[in-house]
């Protein structure tokens, strides 16, 4: 699980730089290491990602409205801007806390699945599983995405009918697979 954190995790991430992706990867490994929760890995995935491209526009476009309405009201330009861009900070801190709390659940996961098939594929090389072993696919309070898969039974190398080899199938999936003993 360490291992595939810390070297092809966050590849759901978007509108990163290589050196966001390379220190989301490492705490994503020392959620493990350390035994951090999703919650306070989440807190420091906070201090490293910013909004979407989308919530910076749409953060941008209140601000302005914001101080246009403001300014209606009687308040001074220099109030107006201070009054939203204290508005616009808590937004932008809401929209932060929430990607974060995203990317941690989802990368977490996701690892934790690809650690857990890759055991597998050792027992199997070493010979303490059958070569012909199978894995379920599991879903945690199933999105529309995810409500067709859970329950689904594949061979151990092969994909479900989605065409994923295991969660997670998006951002914010909590399915898990496991493994199937005939």
């Amino acid at each position: 699980m360490v291992e595939w954190a810390q070297t092809r995790s966050s590849k759901l991430v978007t509108q990163i730089s290589k050196t966001t992706r390379g220190a989301i990867r490492k705490l994503i490994g020392e959620a493990y290491t350390e035994g951090r929760s999703v919650y306070d890995t989440a807190r420091l995935l906070r201090t490293i990602v910013g909004p979407l491209d989308s919530q910076v526009g749409r953060i941008a476009r209140a601000y302005g409205e914001t101080v246009d309405l403001l300014r209606e009201s009687g308040l001074t330009f220099a109030q107006a801007q201070e009054k939203a861009a204290k508005q616009a900070e808590r937004v932008t801190d809401r929209a932060v806390a929430s990607r974060a709390e995203t990317i941690a659940r989802t990368e977490i996961i996701t690892a934790g699945n690809q650690g857990r098939i890759e055991a597998w594929s050792q027992a199997i090389d070493a010979g303490l599983l059958p070569s012909n072993a199978h894995k379920e696919w599991v879903a945690f309070d199933p999105c529309p995405e995810c409500e067709g898969l859970d329950g689904e039974v594949v061979p151990y190398g092969e994909p479900v009918s989605s065409g994923d080899g295991g969660p997670a199938a998006h951002p914010n999936c909590r399915c898990a697979v496991v493994y199937v003993d005939d």
